[in-house]
């Protein structure tokens, strides 16, 4: 029986796996789609620069670089007409660098084959779900192995309040309180019937039996009632099942659509 349990946990664990490699799958798949529509619409950008284009981007690192010159250059007192002459031999030299370097920079973003970094972030990503999901296996398990725990200390508690020392001990209980109510059942009885003290010690003894029979058939019904509704293995695998499929259909498709 055991073994088959087992085997069963095995075949669960290993459906389960297959299943969320399908779903990894799914998202890289997803995943990539996304960022080769990326890359398109980066080089349908580089084809598209303009003349006014360039210009802009060459005259916004230009400003750049003049606040940068006069922000660290200092100028002499009456030198302040050669300091600026000499930021602006800078600027036109730098210019004229800016000017090439963007053209040989956008020339290179047209021809740009992107699939080297498109399959490194996949690759990353790959890893980044990889572990995501060791992770919630991991606590998965840690959830299986607590709902097993919690099906045994449950049963285990039934079973010691069924056992015959805690019936015993529950009936002996409830009898030491009702015994002070057949003692005044026996005195009334016995001055109904003018018993002697004989007689009456006999009718309490019988009247006790009985009581002590009546409280252990009450005890063990009670004990029956209360037996658990433990959860199966199929039921466990049930509630493990809906856990993973919640968190790889909200959690790891999220984390796929940013």
């Amino acid at each position: 029986m055991y073994g088959l349990r087992i085997c069963i946990i095995l075949l669960v664990v290993g459906l389960a796996w297959a299943w969320t490699q399908e779903e990894i799958s799914k998202l890289l798949s997803a995943e990539r789609t996304r960022l080769e529509a990326w890359a398109e619409g980066e080089r349908k950008k580089a084809q598209s620069r303009t003349q006014d284009d360039l210009d802009n981007e060459v005259k916004n690192r230009v400003e750049k670089k003049r606040k940068e010159l006069e922000e660290t250059m200092s100028f002499t007192p009456g030198g302040e007409e050669q300091g600026l002459k000499k930021i602006a031999d800078k600027l036109d030299a730098f210019e004229k660098k800016a000017r090439n370097d963007v053209k040989a920079a956008w020339e290179k973003d047209k021809k740009k084959d992107y699939k080297d970094l498109i399959d490194k972030k996949l690759k990353l990503y790959e890893k980044h779900l990889l572990e995501k999901q060791r992770r919630f296996e991991e606590m998965l398990k840690g959830q299986r192995e607590t709902l097993i725990e919690e099906n045994l200390a449950q049963e285990r508690a039934w079973k010691r309040r069924m056992s015959s020392e805690e019936i015993e001990a529950e009936v002996t209980k409830r009898f030491e309180k009702a015994k002070g109510g057949l003692r005044r059942e026996a005195v009334e009885e016995a001055h109904k019937k003018n018993w002697s003290e004989e007689e009456t010690r006999e009718w309490l003894d019988k009247r006790s039996s009985e009581e002590r029979l009546k409280l252990k058939e009450t005890v063990t019904a009670e004990a029956m009632k209360s037996k658990p509704k433990l959860l199966t293995d199929k039921k466990i695998d049930e509630i493990i099942d809906r856990e993973r499929k919640r968190f790889y259909g909200l959690t790891f498709r999220r984390v796929g659509d940013n």
